[in-house]
């Protein structure tokens, strides 16, 4: 307690033993006396936590820090003599109020909170840095619509006031404060003088927390300018710069957040030794500090000013960005198709590129113009004689025009909807010139000739002209083959093909000639002669995709034809010839690619009326079909039940019910495997197979008789007195969610599949009144849900599986009438059902 008298207040002089009067007296003044102090104390303790809790770099508030000396950071890097003091320091610099100064100063084994806090920090100012400059430089990342530009990146072109803001923009970043900016000048200024260091410095933490502090202002300053320079607004351009920032401060938002105790007491004493404890010497005692802060803000600003320009304005008004020349192609019945072709830009005057101006495409070889018109936000395919679109429209001279549309690049409109003047849906087809321009644009698609330059996935295969099944041009393939190639050996005649097909929609077939045998009739009998020039032609679907004369040297030699998948194709030979082939599809399912021959052997006139024919299986028939069925031989040998199923999905054209698209294709294929084994006991490949008058019109299946379904799955199927001779196929295991099967009362034959024990769902069988032999399968004791099985009246022997005793829920079992021998198992007697 600060006395202006030690007399006035002396307890020996207020006390005089002589008179009790004067004890009381002299008790009551010090009472007093002491609730002053006692308030006054109370008041300076509050102002001081004031101070403290709103820390401030002033002398008054490092007075304040020094009454917190006693709070120590344990196994920090900070020295006693390091405490700030504004007597014996004076303005010394201290560490900066932000989590990089953990690092700094506290490390991860002695005081792990904070040392991992601010790593902590640093890696979400990075992740956000880093997800930004994704969403602009990896497009399958980017939430914009479109991409108004051919670079993939920058904008064509944006308009005046945007390419104001972004300058301004930057000279801004680089110029003012900004907490991005701050952290590269503070990492650059605290980079410490390792030459300068003493002995108990933190170096390597000072080390650690300015790269850290470096590498968070160099990323942030790279988004800075990708976010600005990629933006199509001037609003776009305000808000990714305010985000950069934002994202910037989080360092010292988390430093506020700690100081503020919102972390706990030991993490907030830690951030009030970081304010108040001062930078080493070998940070501090550098030359010019205020020289490095300006070569930092003048190097940046440098930097992204000569970025901006040479990546992005200068581009941007030379019309780098923008799609140069493009292709059309228009829609039959149009009217238009005279203006089919390619455009080019031309290059516009300085003036109106700065002005915003889009740019003018002319045609090449015919009189049409693509232009731009700024108060309809559209633009126009209008007729040559002047560059202006909006004169264009004015002076009703408009083809077509697309949808409303800002963009500069044209190319940003190609997907869009476009109409004829006259308010009518066109049908367009444009298309980006790439390799080799100015040979594409003098050529056309459509035209029947197979251009290499246009055989490619951007001109659709030179619009289907290098296939066979997509070439719609009466010329299609016609003399292709002149004194060239096929079967690897150079021909002497013309013919017809389409080598040149790399459609991948199509498949592969592999014609092979082994040997050629021209038979001539003389004197009523027959002599075989080498044959010098058979002509061979190969169709599908009622197309030539291969017509030519074989000679000497193709025999042991192929050629590759490129065909429609599901086709149906045949060989045809000249009369009076006869040529051993082999014809193989290849088929590439699930990164692997198969051969199946479909053709092994002879065609000859005589006896094949000089063709032989085939229908291709669509790839999805392979890809569904293969893990079920062995389809090596599925071209070859018709004759299995398999084989006449797959041959009755293929005849299907109408309803699409059998189409290996559809998730129930699987169930179908397996309802008519199953009614052909069923049905028929020998067949060959000639065999006519009379189909059920719901399967001849090829009804969706759960329409078919004694079927029913649910959610379109086949729950029950009653196939009970058909005059069914045949067996019982393995295919029904394909009908998972089967529940009810009935093949009783016909005079089916052969055995029990097996593969009946995979269907998880059956609960009810029904095999009685048969001629079935064999024994009874054990793995029908796999399906718990079985509640009743019928085997009686048939030939069945062996014994009766034990398995069957797991059947917790079968109620009802049926045996008499067979040749089973053995015991009954004493299993059943476990059953409660």
């Amino acid at each position: 307690v600060d006395t202006e008298s030690d007399s006035e207040h002396d307890p020996d002089s207020l006390i005089d033993g002589s008179n009790d009067l004067g004890i009381l007296a002299a008790y009551d003044e010090l009472k007093k006396k002491l609730e002053e102090v006692e308030k006054t104390l109370l008041e300076k303790v509050k102002m001081l936590d004031d101070r403290t809790r709103h820390l401030v770099q002033d002398e008054s508030t490092s007075n304040a820090i020094g009454d917190y000396q006693e709070h120590t950071i344990p196994g920090s890097f900070i020295r006693e003599d390091s405490i700030f003091n504004s007597e014996k320091d004076g303005e010394m610099e201290c560490y900066p109020n932000d989590t990089f100064s953990f690092l700094a100063l506290c490390g991860p084994i002695s005081n792990p909170n904070a040392f991992f806090f601010g790593v902590a920090v640093f890696l979400v100012q990075m992740a956000f840095h880093i997800v930004l400059l994704l969403s602009i430089l990896v497009p399958s990342w980017s939430s914009r619509d479109f991409i108004d530009g051919a670079s993939g990146i920058f904008p064509g072109d944006v308009e005046p006031l945007v390419k104001l803001v972004q300058i301004l923009s930057i000279v801004v970043h680089a110029s003012l404060e900004n907490y991005s900016m701050d952290d590269l000048i503070t990492a650059v200024n605290l980079f410490p003088d390792i030459n300068k260091a003493r002995n108990d410095d933190p170096l390597g933490g000072l080390l650690l927390s300015a790269g850290f502090r470096f590498v968070q202002g160099i990323t942030a300053n790279i988004a800075t300018f990708f976010l600005i320079f990629t933006s199509l607004t001037a609003k776009e351009v305000i808000l990714n710069f305010a985000a950069i920032n934002f994202i910037s401060r989080i360092d010292n938002a988390g430093f506020s957040s700690i100081l503020a105790g919102h972390y706990g007491v030991k993490m907030r004493n830690t951030a009030l030794q970081v304010t108040a404890t001062r930078l080493p010497n070998c940070v501090t005692n550098c030359k010019y500090p205020f020289l490095r802060a300006h070569v930092v803000m003048f190097l940046t600003f440098s930097a992204m000013i000569f970025a901006g320009f040479y990546f992005a304005l200068l581009p941007q008004t030379n019309g780098m960005f923008l799609t140069n020349t493009f292709r059309l192609a228009l829609g039959t019945g149009s009217g238009l198709e005279a203006y089919n072709g390619c455009y080019r830009s031309k290059k516009l005057p300085i003036y109106q590129r700065l002005g915003g101006r889009r740019p003018v495409y002319f045609g090449l070889g015919h009189s049409a113009i693509f232009g731009y018109c700024k108060p309809e936000q559209k633009w126009y395919l209008f007729k040559a004689g002047h560059d202006d679109a909006c004169k264009a429209v004015a002076m009703k001279q408009i083809f077509a025009h697309s949808s409303r549309s800002l963009s500069f690049d044209i190319q940003t409109i190609f997907s869009d909807p476009w109409v004829l003047s006259s308010g009518t849906p066109l049908e367009t087809d444009f298309l980006i010139e790439g390799v080799g321009i100015e040979d594409g644009c003098g050529k056309s698609t459509r035209d029947g000739i197979c251009d290499p330059v246009l055989n490619i996935a951007e001109f659709e295969y030179d619009g289907g002209d290098c296939c066979a099944a997509t070439c719609k041009h009466p010329l299609c393939g016609f003399g292709t083959i002149k004194e060239g190639l096929a079967f690897g050996t150079v021909l002497r005649d013309i013919g017809d093909g389409y080598q040149q097909c790399s459609d991948p929609d199509m498949v592969d077939v592999l014609i092979s000639v082994h040997n050629v045998i021209r038979k001539e009739y003389l004197d009523h009998s027959f002599r075989s002669v080498n044959s010098t020039a058979p002509q061979m032609k190969f169709e599908c679907d009622g197309v030539t995709h291969l017509s030519l004369e074989i000679q000497e040297g193709i025999e042991e030699k192929s050629e590759l034809v490129k065909v429609q998948d599901g086709a149906k194709c045949k060989v045809l030979l000249r009369e009076g010839h006869e040529v051993n082939f082999t014809i193989v599809h290849s088929v590439a399912t699930g990164g692997t690619t198969s051969e199946f021959n479909i053709l092994d052997g002879i065609v000859n006139n005589s006896t094949d009326g000089g063709n032989r024919e085939f229908q291709l299986l669509p790839t999805c028939y392979f890809e569904k079909l293969l893990e079920h069925f062995d389809l090596s031989a599925i071209y070859v040998d018709k004759s299995t039940p398999q084989g006449k199923a797959i041959d009755w999905l293929l005849s299907e054209t109408i309803t699409r019910n059998s189409d290996c698209s559809s998730p129930f294709f699987i169930e179908r294929y397996a309802l008519a495997v199953a009614y052909v084994s069923a049905a028929y006991q020998n067949l060959d490949n000639t065999s006519y197979i009379e189909w059920p008058d719901e399967m001849a019109m090829h009804e969706a299946q759960c329409s078919w008789e004694n079927v029913l379904c649910s959610r379109s799955q086949v729950l029950t199927l009653d196939l009970a007195r058909r005059s069914f001779v045949g067996t019982i196929a393995t295919e029904f295991a394909l009908l998972t969610k089967l529940k009810t099967l009935n093949l009783a009362r016909n005079q089916l034959n052969g055995t029990i599949p097996t593969e009946l024990g995979s269907i998880s769902n059956l609960e009810e069988l029904y095999l009685e009144d048969n001629q079935l032999s064999g024994n009874i399968p054990s793995q029908l004791g796999l399906v718990p849900s079985l509640k009743q099985i019928n085997v009686e009246i048939n030939k069945l022997n062996g014994t009766i599986p034990p398995e069957l005793g797991t059947l917790s829920a079968l109620k009802w079992i049926s045996f008499p009438s067979n040749q089973l021998t053995g015991s009954i198992p004493t299993e059943l007697g476990l059953l409660l059902n």
